[in-house]
């Protein structure tokens, strides 16, 4: 019994200031084009699964009223303080069923250093006979320059893998702003994880900063197979968001079934 799940950093209107994105025509970042753009792309990958990061209240109604006649149920959970955006979910009712819902929001200040308050939404699913959990997030960027042991990211991933409450099978999504080679990735392959995206190491899912990387993750564990869809080539300077892709990320997906 397989089913598709999608994770996407849609772009926070709120961040959007044209001289970060140099490459890209000004209409691109209109928010008046880019929410109808977002919602029909969304529809369009048919996931059963979505996990969206960056997303404000204003998209997450949209997209409620877009997904919810097609019989998908959604939670969002906007991170602490006076920032706009969130992460939120989608699950198609007619195959999974809500047993759960945990909100984290990271303790991930130090002295001298509030918290950053970026959260986590995790979802316990019933698909079948099995349960199913399900986590987004938005890790904290920093500098490439902080040290692994002082980056933030890295304590807000070790949280959640602490975090993660039991159930059969676990995937793991959203934008980690960091590569699979770094200590908070590790963090989860300490933790069990795979990488449902490994076996495409030249897929990249942003270019900023001109680096075409990908920071994007499906990670799974338990009894799961995965099989990555393929992305759309980009390089250093393509454009994102452009009049084919209405963000800066590119949406990553694969088919899960069970083993």
């Amino acid at each position: 019994m397989s089913f598709v799940v999608c994770s996407y950093n849609i772009l926070a209107n709120a961040y959007i200031e044209p001289r970060y994105f140099p490459h890209v025509a000004i209409e691109h970042l209109r928010p008046e084009w880019r929410m109808g753009a977002l919602a029909d792309a969304i529809v369009r990958m048919a996931a059963q699964i979505i996990c969206l990061q960056e997303i404000e209240e204003e998209s997450f109604t949209l997209l409620r009223h877009r997904l919810g006649p097609t019989g998908y149920d959604g939670t969002f959970l906007k991170k602490a303080g006076e920032r706009r955006d969130g992460c939120a979910m989608f699950f198609d009712q007619s195959l999974f069923s809500l047993q759960e819902v945990q909100r984290v929001t990271y303790d991930d200040g130090v002295e001298g250093q509030p918290a950053s308050g970026n959260v986590a939404l995790l979802l316990r699913l019933r698909h079948g006979k099995r349960s199913l959990g399900i986590a987004t997030t938005h890790l904290k960027w920093q500098a490439l320059t902080t040290p692994h042991e002082l980056r933030i990211g890295l304590r807000q991933a070790r949280q959640l893998v602490a975090e993660l409450m039991p159930a059969d099978a676990w995937i793991v999504s959203g934008d980690f702003n960091a590569t699979a080679d770094t200590l908070t990735l590790d963090a989860f392959w300490k933790a069990g994880f795979s990488d449902a995206y490994a076996s495409r190491p030249n897929d990249y899912t942003c270019n900023s900063n001109e680096i075409a990387k990908r920071i994007d993750y499906l990670l799974h564990r338990g009894p799961l197979g995965a099989v990555p869809h393929a992305l759309p080539a980009i390089h250093s300077t393509t454009p994102l968001p452009s009049l084919e892709q209405p963000s800066d990320h590119l949406a990553i997906r694969a088919t899960f079934e069970w083993l």
